[in-house]
């Protein structure tokens, strides 16, 4: 018979506070990174013993991951990481690629001065990067520079749960990929990134956008001809 521990009041309340948001995103990165691979059981006591915290933040964050598409939850068996549906992230591609042509509408600028130095220090990286594991990183720092600059909170707030869904096809593809020629395209769409926020374009920061989300899906797609086919479960051993 499997035993469960619970906290007492006073236990809790000696746990160090980490802020919740804190606790997603760390695990959203360790899905999206496959750090978490498909499958893997999410226990609320394991997680809430490495954060220091009681389990009901871990709960609430099990149930974000749950409705962002990253978790799945079957009664009885707790959370676990969803498995990549090839067919399902194109579709969703698809739609942050409309979203994309909607970004010259609701963006900020002047760029904020640490947005502009952000994306210089990501091309900075950029010339001694040789692991995809490095690349996957960066591109998710640009990706976080690019929310700051939009004004809408309910747009970013989609992009970003959008972005987290198909950063995981992304990812899962690399060694499918080129890493020179993924690390030529994420510079070159930096670069482009950098001179729209000095320029002062929403038009052209939203054209780099779209016209590089294009060039990712044709990549994807071919990937995909060596990789299971859409809707099969895809790094379930």
């Amino acid at each position: 018979m499997m035993m469960s521990y619970q906290l007492n009041t006073e236990e809790e309340a000696a746990l160090p506070k980490v802020d919740s948001a804190e606790i997603y995103r760390e695990l959203r990165r360790r899905i999206i990174n496959l750090d978490l691979p498909p499958g893997t059981r999410l226990r609320e006591q394991a997680l809430a013993r490495e954060f220091g915290v009681s389990r009901t933040p871990i709960r609430r964050v099990l149930d974000r991951l749950t409705h962002e598409g990253l978790a799945t939850t079957m009664a009885g068996s707790g959370a676990s990481v969803s498995f990549v549906d090839f067919q399902q992230l194109r579709e969703v591609w698809a739609l942050r690629v409309k979203i994309a042509e909607m970004v010259a509408d609701f963006v900020q600028f002047p760029a904020p001065p640490e947005v502009v130095a952000r994306l210089r220090g990501l091309l900075k990286q950029l010339e001694s990067l040789d692991e995809a594991s490095a690349l996957v990183a960066l591109y998710d720092d640009y990706h976080e520079a690019m929310l700051q600059v939009m004004s809408n909170g309910s747009l970013r707030s989609l992009y970003d749960h959008l972005y987290a869904q198909t950063a995981r096809m992304f990812v899962q593809m690399m060694p499918n990929l080129e890493l020179e020629a993924e690390i030529a395209a994420i510079r070159d769409e930096i670069s482009a990134s950098l001179d729209a926020c000095l320029e002062g374009s929403a038009q052209a920061l939203a054209e780099v956008r779209t016209q590089h989300m294009h060039l990712l899906l044709a990549r994807i797609n071919a990937a995909l001809t060596i990789l299971p086919p859409p809707g099969a479960p895809a790094g379930h051993a």
